[in-house]
């Protein structure tokens, strides 16, 4: 199995496990429902419509002239995973430590970046100007 896949079952995992947060503190539950049946169905969507494909055309090729031609089964894929992009979005709105948690770590790397630059000698720094 490729690393894509790999990376996409793994976010759709995570994607899962949010959900079922969500559910336990009771918060969007209409949302947290369907987002719990979403990446349960999109992997089996995208099977079957995978099974029409022929052999001479790409994956990418396929799906966009289905698209094109207005196959119901491109149609629910990419409503898919235009539903968990727009989870994501909510989900890390919602959860403003996540935000915070990410600008401390950032404020830590740019601190020690400049601390590194301040403890470099004078020599280095007007041989790295030169």
């Amino acid at each position: 199995m490729s690393a894509l896949w790999i990376m996409f079952f793994l976010i759709l995992l995570v994607t899962l496990a949010s959900a079922v947060y969500y559910i336990i503190q009771g918060r969007n539950l209409k949302l947290s429902y369907w987002t719990v049946v979403v990446p349960l169905l999109l992997p089996v969507v995208m099977l079957l419509f995978t099974a029409q494909r022929p052999r001479d055309m790409t994956g990418w090729g396929h799906f966009w002239s289905q698209f094109i031609d207005g196959n119901i089964w491109t149609v629910l894929i990419l409503a898919g995973f235009l539903y968990l992009a727009t989870w994501w979005i909510l989900f890390f709105e919602a959860e403003e430590y996540l935000v915070s948690w990410y600008k401390e770590i950032r404020n830590r790397i740019r601190n020690r970046i400049r601390k590194r630059e301040d403890s470099e000698p004078e020599d280095n720094r007007s041989r790295q100007s030169k």
